[in-house]
């Protein structure tokens, strides 16, 4: 919940969405504008879009993978924001020593919201 005392009018997206995607299913972490985390969940690749509706003012991000090109295209035909980002300079994730779907679709999520995501 935003703080009503505080002026809120640079908070363009209020929602962040980092995608791990995978051939068969995908782990999601939606966080909000202050980086909470409101939801992750692994679910199957057909079953994202249900899953990112009840989000307004969403950005999304996955990493550059063979496995992403049906869903970013869904994705982006629901007129979603959506970013790619190359793999081997989003550092964070590369370099962690905790590597799971989990962390990485959060990482995703945290550096979108920072706009700090290496760009394809």
């Amino acid at each position: 919940m935003l703080n009503p005392e505080i002026p809120h009018l640079f908070l363009v997206n209020a929602y962040y969405c980092g995608l791990d995607v995978h051939k068969e299913s995908t782990y999601a972490t939606v966080i909000n504008v202050f980086g909470e985390v409101q939801t992750q969940k692994r679910m199957k690749n057909e079953e994202i879009l249900d899953f990112l509706e009840p989000y307004p003012s969403l950005k999304v991000a996955m990493e550059a993978s063979t496995y992403i090109v049906p869903l970013h295209k869904k994705i982006k035909l629901k007129g979603i924001d959506i970013t790619v980002s190359h793999p081997r300079k989003t550092k964070m994730i590369a370099d962690s020593m905790t590597k799971n779907d989990k962390v990485d679709s959060k990482v995703l999520a945290e550096l979108l919201r920072l706009c700090t995501l290496t760009l394809l």
